[in-house]
């Protein structure tokens, strides 16, 4: 029976947590840690919301930095491209900017 894809086998497994990553990523087309840190930031934006009781401006701009945090080493290792962590930069721009609008009484 042939697969489609890789199955997991012993060298994914010796290199620990960046084996595992590195095969889910490979197996889902590069999306898996994109989509990781999507959901990482989705749980950190209503963590910061509901607990913190800050605004959303705020709330946004240090869920964004703090995925932006998580992202440089996985950008080192090779797991997240490039074109995420500009998309991570342009959001934390993004951020700063409705942050700096809303403490000026802009929006």
């Amino acid at each position: 029976m042939a697969t489609i894809y890789d199955l997991p086998n012993a060298t994914h497994f010796e290199r620990g947590i960046t084996g595992l990553f590195e095969y889910a990523n490979t197996v889902s087309d590069g999306i898996f840690i994109p989509i990781f840190l999507a959901v990482f930031w989705g749980i950190l934006m209503v963590g910061t919301l509901g607990g913190a009781k800050i605004n959303a401006t705020s709330a946004l701009l240090f869920s964004t930095f703090i995925t932006g945090i998580v992202a440089v080493p996985l950008a080192i290792t090779g797991l997240l491209g490039i074109r995420w962590m500009y998309l991570i930069v342009f959001c934390l721009a993004l951020a700063i900017f409705l942050k700096t609008m809303d403490k000026e009484g802009g929006f």
